[in-house]
């Protein structure tokens, strides 16, 4: 059996460094946006992220969550469609090529994310906060919940930190 070479809290950080509020409408129209999605099988729920880059502000912002069971491919796809009105560059995923070719007949698609190391996606991201190259909107509650509990070798509740993970280590 491997242990693991970290122990405890991955995001034991003072939040005051990455918490922000969400931004304007006006920065968000001038920003580069992506998605984050992590598909959950039944019965683990549907993540979203919504990630935005403002040239202006120097860093990137997760600014909107979607987490959501029990519902169809077509349904997930819809609301996460209609969630923003920004135009998206992209959508990652870290999901099979037939859950992915199904969200492209219905409309969304998605590019699989590069296979790493969790453990090394989780570090970049907990560097990204740490110096202030990206913050989470105050409204992102369900994601902060995930991450105020996330230990290091967790398995479960842990959709959002996988979409965060896909979306910010892959754009």
């Amino acid at each position: 059996v491997s242990q693991s070479r970290y122990a405890g809290m991955v995001f034991a950080l003072d939040t005051s460094m990455y918490i922000t509020d969400r931004w304007s409408p006006a920065d968000l129209d001038h920003s580069i946006h992506w998605r984050g999605v992590d598909h959950g099988f039944s019965p683990d729920p549907t993540a979203c992220l919504w990630l935005a880059y403002n040239h202006r502000k120097g860093y990137f912002l997760l600014y909107n969550e979607y987490k959501q069971s029990k519902l169809l491919i077509n349904q997930h796809s819809e609301i996460i469609k209609k969630t923003e009105n920004y135009e998206i560059r992209d959508t990652i995923s870290d999901i099979d090529p037939q859950i992915i070719a199904e969200y492209d007949a219905v409309g969304l698609h998605m590019t699989p994310a590069g296979k790493y190391d969790k453990q090394a996606r989780l570090l970049r991201v907990v560097n990204m906060l740490r110096t202030g190259k990206l913050k989470i909107a105050k409204n992102c509650t369900e994601l902060l919940k995930e991450m105020a509990s996330y230990e290091w070798d967790q398995d479960g509740n842990d959709h959002l930190i996988d979409a965060m993970i896909y979306v910010v280590t892959n754009t």
